[in-house]
């Protein structure tokens, strides 16, 4: 199944439904499996209006999109899994969370860690789809990867992509 990411910066006010991008769930997809990552806002966050880039954000990856009907209404839904991309302690001194965003020494990318977390959430809190690229921890990470006849959503970490597009360079960094 794919949705399309309403764009909420559209001035037309006679298309309002103008699709940014198209989020992808399908076990086949031109004969390869393809889950999109996606990114939603961080609405847990009490000091979220304030942050600026990524740590505005939650990062998941879209494991099934679904639709239900209740009495006239139709909800499009997202089965989520939530990968972890910062360390959060508590600060008693300040409201909220303090993010630290855990970077990989070489591309300077933040590193994203599958929690084994799930949940299921409006597509209407999707934002944008983001590029992630496994993160290759040994030399030979790939080839270990195809003898054990797996897939790219097999890793546990993942590099996130600001260098994809330019609209993931100003949204998210």
């Amino acid at each position: 199944m794919s949705i399309g990411v309403r764009d909420p910066y559209a001035q037309n006010e006679q298309l309002p439904d103008i699709f940014r991008q198209i989020v992808r769930c399908k076990r086949q997809f031109h004969g390869t499996p393809r889950y999109d990552w996606v990114v939603v806002y961080d609405l847990m966050d009490k000091n979220f209006r304030k942050r600026q880039g990524i740590d505005k954000y939650l990062f998941a990856q879209v494991q099934v999109l679904f639709k239900i009907k209740q009495g006239t209404t139709v909800h499009d839904l997202a089965y989520l899994e939530w990968y972890n991309i910062t360390d959060v302690p508590e600060d008693p001194e300040v409201s909220g969370r303090i993010k630290m965003v855990a970077r990989d020494p070489e591309t300077q990318m933040a590193v994203a860690v599958r929690s084994g977390q799930f949940n299921v959430v409006s597509v209407n809190a999707i934002i944008r789809i983001v590029h992630m690229q496994p993160l290759f921890e040994e030399h030979d990470s790939a080839q270990k990867l195809i003898a054990a006849n797996l897939d790219v959503y097999s890793f546990d970490s993942y590099l996130v992509n600001k260098y994809a597009d330019r609209l993931s360079w100003d949204e998210l960094f």
